[in-house]
C-alpha cells in the first residue's frame, strides 16, 4: 500500500511540474525541481544540461516574445506512467509518454488579432535545390480557420498541434515529504 501511495504521489508531483511548464510558471517550478537538475532533451542537441539557467530561457522567451505567435493554450497529458520506488521509497523513476497539446493566436494583443500569420513548412528537398545546396522553403501563409474567425473580443486562432515525447524522470523524496525532480530524458515520440 506504501509503494502504491509513493507512486501515485509521483504522479502528482509530474503533473504539477508539466503545469508549471505548461503554464510557464517558473517559480513554481524551481520548487519542483533541484537547482542542479540534470537533462537530455531534444532542445540540447544531445548534451547534457545540467542547472537551470538553460530552462530559464525558454520561459523567460514565453514570457517576453509577443511578436511570434502565441499559445493561447498548452496542456499536457501523461499516458500510460510507469512509476517505479526506489531506495525504500527516497527516489522514484517515471516513464511515460507526454502529449502535449497547444493551441495559437497570430500576434499578441486584439490588434493583431485579424493579422494572417506566416508558418514556414520546409519540404524535404525545397524546389530548386539540391541535399549538398539547399535553398530555404517558402513561407507558407496560413488564415485562421473559417470557425475562429476573429471579433473584436475574439484572437484569430492558428491550426491547434499535438505533439509526442518520451520522458522519464528522476524524482528524489525531501525530507519535507515533497519530491522534486532531479534529472530528466526527453526524446521525440
Amino acid at each position: 500500500y506504501f509503494e502504491q501511495y509513493l507512486q501515485a504521489d509521483v504522479v502528482k508531483a509530474t503533473k504539477a511540474l508539466l503545469a508549471s511548464i505548461d503554464g510557464a510558471d517558473w517559480a513554481s517550478y524551481q520548487t519542483l525541481v533541484s537547482p542542479a537538475l540534470t537533462a537530455f532533451e531534444p532542445e540540447a542537441n544531445g548534451h547534457l544540461v545540467e542547472g537551470l539557467d538553460f530552462h530559464k530561457f525558454y520561459f523567460a522567451l514565453a514570457e517576453n516574445d509577443r511578436s511570434a505567435p502565441l499559445p493561447v493554450s498548452t496542456k499536457s497529458h501523461i499516458v500510460s506512467p510507469k512509476v517505479n520506488v526506489l531506495a525504500g521509497g527516497k527516489s522514484a523513476v517515471i516513464s511515460y509518454i507526454r502529449l502535449v497539446q497547444k493551441a495559437y493566436q497570430s500576434g499578441g494583443s486584439e490588434a493583431h488579432s485579424s493579422s494572417l500569420a506566416v508558418v514556414l513548412r520546409a519540404p524535404p528537398i525545397a524546389p530548386g535545390s539540391t541535399w549538398w545546396n539547399p535553398a530555404p522553403p517558402p513561407p507558407t501563409v496560413v488564415a485562421p480557420p473559417a470557425a475562429a474567425t476573429p471579433t473584436s473580443s475574439t484572437p484569430a486562432l492558428l491550426p491547434q498541434a499535438t505533439k509526442s515525447f518520451n520522458e522519464t524522470r528522476v524524482w528524489e523524496l525531501q525530507g519535507n515529504g515533497t519530491w522534486i525532480c532531479v534529472h530528466f530524458h526527453k526524446s521525440d515520440a
